[in-house]
């Protein structure tokens, strides 16, 4: 199952065709300015929010995004500080953080840099 994004078409992004596959751990990535906000926040999510949540948002150009029919809503998480120290984030207040620290501790390059 995937979501596909058609003609996405927003600040650096120039007709560009995306496939994200659903029910795995996704990361978008890519340098400065390269449109990965743009895909994510003002296509994506504003579509998403839009056919699944009945927001009344209006996401920026694309043509098609298909795949929705494996979705039921969506929930936009972001960077935000949600306590009352900056680095207090989703990540961090959920715990899951420790998790992908543990992660990242467990690799082959971190136990050869101690």
């Amino acid at each position: 199952k995937k979501l596909k994004i058609f003609g996405a078409s927003q600040n650096n992004l120039k007709n560009i065709d995306v496939e994200i596959p659903l029910g795995e751990f996704v990361c978008v990535t890519g340098v400065s300015g390269s449109g990965k906000s743009s895909l994510i926040n003002e296509i994506l999510y504003q579509y998403l929010a839009a056919e699944l949540n009945g927001a009344r948002t209006r996401p920026a150009s694309f043509q098609k995004i298909t795949g929705l029919s494996a979705l039921d809503k969506v929930i936009q998480i972001d960077q935000s500080p949600i306590g009352r120290t900056p680095r207090s984030n989703p990540a961090t207040y959920t715990g899951v953080f420790a998790d992908i620290r543990a992660l990242f501790a467990s690799t082959q390059e971190a136990k050869l840099r101690g």
